[in-house]
């Protein structure tokens, strides 16, 4: 086994509401659909090089084409705004050009999402509303503004952020114009398509088994944890053995007021899966009994099985985590979230990446508070 560095990354961060469904394939193409009611809002089918979920989308009237990173935690669509010019990160499109569109808005900072983070102008006056996001890999600031996006099959008019500085290092976006967030707030791409899902769990073709388990309980206040996906892990197997993992391992915690450390969440941002320190080294002591005392990349694959609650066991193939790193066999691309410039609280919480996400349709029914699992060949989508 060998362990891949951690890459410097933003870590962005439910009321009930719309289905997510997604189907992830390493280097491949993806497909993302958001269902609100009975109706069904593909965003897109969306590619990469297989370290992100990227979509392509239009942006005013008349359209602009953009790209962005689609991520499950925390809330604010952004993308950068041709006044950004010098201050942008370089990205694959042309700038969004606000002048040049017919139906974008300005949000004044007495409007109704004015002060839902990460804005952050009061109430009251008429100036616009400042954006203020912030992340590990830098920030990004500019003005909330609402303006006519166009996917695949569908417009809608959204509130997002017009970024026109950031210090974003832009390895993190792949040369997309911004995010699309999928996570629990106002802002997020969910929450402002509605709030009407009929909560149905789909069952995709093919026949493969469905693991579907309960979200866990998140803070109600603080943000971007607030925001997050936490899942009730309790354990992981190698194989047939359990691995030996300290009791509270993933247990959520408060570590300062509006900051909370532990708990697992899924981020399909984060490219590799991040295990709190004590469970990273468990891991590495089980995988060295069954592999060999030498700790390097192995030619003999093992499944790993991560344990939720209710002991419902989610199989995990090997190629979901293992993986080709230069001339070298496979390596273990699953991190400790104390290696790399990691900070308290995310370098004490776990955090399941996107590689680990590659074919399996993901499915979250915010209506029942459930996530489910099953494999597929996303190729073929």
């Amino acid at each position: 086994m060998c362990v891949v560095p951690a890459h410097a990354h933003a870590h962005r961060p439910a009321s009930p509401g719309p289905l997510l469904a997604s189907c992830a394939a390493c280097g491949g193409r993806w497909r993302w659909r958001v269902r609100s009611g009975s109706s069904r809002f593909p965003l897109a089918t969306i590619g990469g090089d297989g370290d992100k979920y990227i979509v392509g989308y239009s942006i005013g009237d008349p359209p602009q084409p953009a790209e962005a990173v689609v991520d499950t935690t925390t809330d604010l669509i952004w993308t950068q705004c041709s006044t950004c010019l010098p201050t942008c990160f370089r990205q694959n499109l042309p700038y969004y050009d606000f002048s040049r569109s017919r139906t974008v808005g300005e949000v004044p900072s007495n409007g109704t999402l004015c002060g839902v983070p990460p804005t952050v102008c009061a109430r009251g006056g008429g100036a616009a509303c400042a954006v203020n996001a912030r992340y590990a890999s830098g920030k990004a600031l500019g003005f909330l503004a609402t303006e006519v996006f166009t996917f695949q099959t569908g417009t809608t008019t959204l509130a997002f952020g017009c970024i026109n500085e950031t210090t974003i290092s832009p390895a993190p976006l792949n040369g997309a114009s911004g995010i699309i967030r999928l996570g629990r707030g106002a802002l997020s791409l969910v929450n402002q398509l509605g709030d009407t899902s009929d909560g149905e769990t789909e069952r995709r073709s093919g026949g493969a088994p469905v693991t579907t388990v309960p979200f866990a309980e998140n803070p109600k206040a603080g943000y971007p944890f607030s925001s997050f996906y936490y899942l009730p892990l309790v354990g992981l197997s190698v194989g047939d053995a359990s691995v030996a993992v300290p009791a509270g391992a993933f247990d959520l915690r408060q570590v300062a007021p509006g900051a909370w450390a532990g708990g697992a969440l899924i981020d399909s941002g984060v490219p590799f899966t991040r295990l709190v320190d004590p469970v990273h080294r468990a891991l590495k002591q089980e995988l060295a009994r069954q592999l060999g005392d030498s700790l390097v990349c192995r030619r003999r694959w093992t499944r790993a099985t991560p344990r939720s609650c209710a002991w419902r066991d989610l199989v995990v193939p090997p190629v979901n985590y293992w993986a080709l790193v230069d001339a070298s066999p496979w390596c273990m691309v699953v991190v400790s979230s104390a290696h790399g410039n990691g900070t308290l609280p995310m370098n004490e919480t776990t955090v399941i990446g996107g590689y680990m996400q590659q074919d399996m349709h993901v499915l979250y029914d915010l209506a029942n508070g459930v996530v489910s699992f099953q494999p597929a060949d996303c190729s073929t989508v």
